[in-house]
């Protein structure tokens, strides 16, 4: 981690990129990994463990990650891209998702940590910024799907908006297109 944090840093600091703040805003897997929020053991199942399971056994937790491997840094050589997997947009927009719609650049130094996340609580559920502090208080079940969505929360619960924050990445849209040339350049397939 603490290469990819000089890496990252480094590279950001040298063409001044960083992912840009656009309103709403990621705070990362810490806002809800605690043992009392989601980051339970699992005795009580998975409902207050949802960050522990996800942590041990999600591909999801890793989806940054494997952009530094063999194969990612071949695919990014084969694509002509101009940076490494770890840092091209093209690969960040669905192994980093930090933003919704993808990636735009600008400068920031709290970047990295949030690219560490991969594929994280947010990245499905929506940007927290707006809607964690009200998602712990007791009256959050009472209100309606159309007030959590006001604040940025996506409710997996619903398989229409499970389906479409899938689909964003596995299927693609403007940012996120796993075309052709990206499998022929050797990505595996996207199954879900």
């Amino acid at each position: 981690v603490s290469v990819a944090l000089r890496s990252f840093n480094k590279a950001a600091e040298a063409d001044g990129s960083a992912i840009v703040d656009r309103g709403r805003h990621f705070l990362g897997v810490g806002s809800c990994s605690a043992s009392n929020c989601h980051g339970g053991d699992g005795t009580r199942g998975a409902v207050g463990s949802e960050y522990s399971i996800w942590i041990q056994d999600d591909k999801h937790a890793e989806a940054f990650s494997v952009l530094y491997n063999e194969t990612s840094q071949r695919m990014a050589r084969l694509l002509k891209l101009d940076k490494p997997a770890h840092q091209a947009v093209l690969c960040l927009n669905c192994h980093a998702p930090q933003n919704d719609p993808p990636f735009v650049r600008a400068s920031s130094h709290e970047t990295l940590s949030a690219l560490l996340d991969g594929v994280s609580c947010e990245a499905c559920h929506g940007a927290a910024s707006d809607w964690l502090g009200p998602h712990v208080r007791r009256d959050w079940s009472k209100k309606s799907s159309d007030a959590k969505a006001a604040l940025g929360f996506r409710d997996t619960r619903d398989l229409w908006t499970r389906g479409k924050a899938c689909a964003d990445c596995h299927v693609g849209e403007a940012g996120r297109d796993v075309n052709h040339d990206l499998y022929a350049a050797g990505h595996p397939r996207l199954f879900f």
